[in-house]
């Protein structure tokens, strides 16, 4: 398939990355917290998408590293092993476009959930989300993407922001091809400068200038294997 600029998280229903489902909020790590913006600041940012996505290469199953706080609250509230699997959709009057399912554990019910929608490119790098007929679409924005499409690329940040909220309202998720990122440890000899761990990935978005709100810091999700049912990693 031709290459092609794609992303678009969700409004109040959120991600291509990820996981827009019914539940109750992943009980997770919280280990990031930014400064506020400044009164004269607006909430949402403006940051340059990846500009040559093959939607081929990404599709396949991604996992959910992590997501902000909103996104905890609102959509995925007791939910861990978030994934979302992505296909080109190849005939008809949405040929070209991306099929979206997204997916979770909830801790509570003890039941997978999981949502399904349409993605379609608005522009290179940037994606809008359907869930429902007739809702709006959600923003999604590849902002990152790491590795070759020939190799299915390697991890994705999905930044997203809905200005129908007063202010705007933020979203990030960081996408692996893995359930895990790369070790931090500095005493671990294979530990390379060129690893792609939490910290680095983060620095990248603050270095875009995101900033976001209070109680909005980024959260992991769970994807321990036992908990999510997975003795080897999915296709």
């Amino acid at each position: 398939m031709a290459s092609v600029g794609a992303s678009s998280v969700w409004h109040c229903i959120l991600l291509l990355a990820m996981v827009v489902l019914t539940g109750e909020g992943a009980r997770a790590k919280r280990i990031l917290h930014t400064e506020a913006p400044s009164p004269s600041q607006g909430v949402c940012s403006n940051p340059p998408t990846v500009s040559n996505v093959s939607l081929e290469a990404y599709s396949g199953v991604w996992y959910e590293i992590g997501s902000t706080a909103l996104v905890k609250a609102r959509i995925e509230r007791d939910l861990i092993c978030a994934t979302a699997r992505y296909s080109v959709i190849p005939d008809g009057d949405l040929a070209g476009s991306i099929r979206v399912r997204n997916e979770g554990y909830n801790i509570r019910t003890g039941e997978f959930a999981h949502a399904i929608g349409t993605a379609t490119v608005v522009s290179p790098g940037r994606l809008e989300v359907k869930f429902f007929p007739g809702a709006p679409g959600g923003d999604y924005r590849i902002i990152y993407l790491s590795g070759k499409a020939e190799d299915k690329y390697n991890v994705a940040i999905v930044y997203s922001c809905d200005e129908s909220v007063p202010g705007g309202s933020q979203s990030l998720f960081i996408l692996s091809r893995e359930p895990e990122l790369d070790d931090e440890d500095d005493d671990d000899d294979d530990y390379d400068d060129d690893d792609e761990t939490l910290s680095r990935l983060l620095n990248f978005v603050r270095d875009l200038g995101i900033v976001f709100e209070p109680n909005n810091e980024f959260i992991l999700t769970p994807q321990d294997p036992i908990t999510c049912g997975r003795n080897g990693y999915d296709d």
